[in-house]
């Protein structure tokens, strides 16, 4: 990225990268963020910060080569309840290994095709109909509540997954996850998955913690 690139992102995203640069500089624990956003409804990534650290924060207008650098080095980018429409931006950060954009209007993962570094992302809430952008990702967390998902095929080789959230999703088969032998916790809706899958899963996954919501 160039101080060229970095003027031409629109504002919001801006914004939400120097929060993200911040929580990083600062090494503020995940869990810390999220209970953050959890405040209150709709609480975006600049509101967290300033529930955080109690002070604002702006984005440069030209900034210099160690801005950029210190940028581009991201691992976790939270984008939750941004006012943004697209992941293009992310183009730019190769390293990014935590990814949160729930509750956006975001309708595509064609963006993160290059971006295999990816262990976590939180999809809830979104238009993302679509998880083949996903098929050469190594995930270790991903959510995907309230999406109108429908195909599991992408996460068949997600070997490396632990954690699965895929309540209030249209999902009505697991077989497409009977492979994934690490996976610790899977969240579904019992109105989409019978109670044969339910069964067929608990057999070949005895150690799964199955969460099943009414």
């Amino acid at each position: 990225m160039k101080s060229t690139d970095w003027r031409k992102l629109p504002d919001e995203w801006k914004t939400n990268l120097m929060v993200s640069l911040r929580f990083q500089e600062e090494q503020t624990d995940s869990n810390t963020i999220q209970k953050a956003f959890a405040q209150k409804a709709n609480t975006s990534p600049l509101e967290a910060y300033v529930s955080i650290f109690g002070d604002e924060i702006s984005a440069p207008l030209w900034p210099d080569t160690m801005f950029l650098h210190n940028l581009l080095q991201l691992r976790r980018i939270y984008l939750q309840n941004a006012d943004i429409d697209t992941l293009f931006p992310l183009m730019y950060f190769p390293l990014l290994e935590e990814l949160y954009i729930s509750h956006t209007p975001i309708d595509s993962l064609e963006s993160l095709m290059l971006n295999n570094s990816i262990r976590v992302l939180h999809i809830d809430h979104t238009y993302i109909d679509e998880l083949m952008p996903l098929s050469s990702m190594q995930l270790e967390e991903f959510s995907a509540k309230d999406t109108d998902i429908s195909e599991l095929a992408p996460l068949r080789n997600q070997h490396t997954l632990k954690k699965l959230d895929l309540r209030e999703t249209s999902i009505d088969s697991l077989m497409m996850l009977y492979e994934l032998s690490n996976l610790e916790e899977l969240y579904i809706s019992q109105e989409t998955v019978s109670q044969q899958e339910i069964n067929a899963f608990r057999k070949s996954h005895p150690d799964c913690k199955l969460i099943i919501e009414d």
